[in-house]
């Protein structure tokens, strides 16, 4: 994904796209532990947080939302509260506040559950994270629309075509063939003049004829 960006991840890719809220995360790395960006990346589990998902000084326990208490306004801000709550790893999350898909991944995170953070936070496992809190995937889907590899595994659309294979079949490095203006990455020929911007200087929907 990037890095792409964190909270995609566009990496990065891709978490809160969130996270540590050095709120850049919005990095496009070329490898997934690179783009723990609220997007979910791979930044790891701390002691503590894959038992029960709280955390031992206040944090919720599985199943229960994340946050507590008042958090900064800022999205990113939130998100890193609450994954710290949950005993979850952001030292090497990025997020940034003035890129609108890390702000609403970050929104996302702020209102799941424990359980739902880890399995994306710690595992990038989106299909667990559906099991245990289908509206932190539902909402994370309006930000950075999830896809499915060809061997049916989740992941976000960010992830795809980012130089780092995210599925295990890794489908979503394959037919990666119609190069972005500034040379950053190349996607898939059907992705050109969707009405979505997948290259970071947006030359896949240029010139798109109405």
């Amino acid at each position: 994904m990037n890095a792409c960006h964190l909270l995609s991840l566009r990496t990065v890719a891709l978490l809160v796209s969130l996270g540590a809220l050095n709120v850049s995360q919005v990095q496009c790395s070329s490898s997934k532990e690179e783009r723990a960006s609220v997007t979910g990346g791979s930044a790891g589990s701390s002691s503590g947080g894959s038992d029960n998902g709280g955390s031992d000084d206040g944090g919720s326990e599985g199943g229960e939302a994340g946050a507590g208490g008042e958090f900064p306004d800022d999205a990113c801000s939130q998100a890193e509260a609450v994954l710290n709550e949950c005993s979850l790893d952001t030292s090497d999350a990025e997020c940034d506040p003035d890129w609108e898909q890390d702000v609403c991944i970050a929104e996302c995170f702020a209102e799941a559950t424990c359980d739902g953070l880890e399995a994306i936070w710690a595992d990038g496992d989106f299909d667990a994270a559906d099991e245990v809190d289908p509206d932190l995937v539902s909402c994370y889907d309006e930000c950075d629309e999830l896809m499915e590899c060809d061997d049916g595994q989740t992941i976000p659309r960010s992830w795809i075509c980012d130089s780092a294979a995210d599925c295990e079949d890794e489908s979503d490095e394959v037919g990666c063939d119609w190069e972005c203006d500034d040379g950053e990455r190349s996607i898939p020929e059907a992705w050109v003049c969707d009405d979505t911007e997948d290259c970071d200087d947006g030359s896949d929907e240029e010139d798109c004829s109405a």
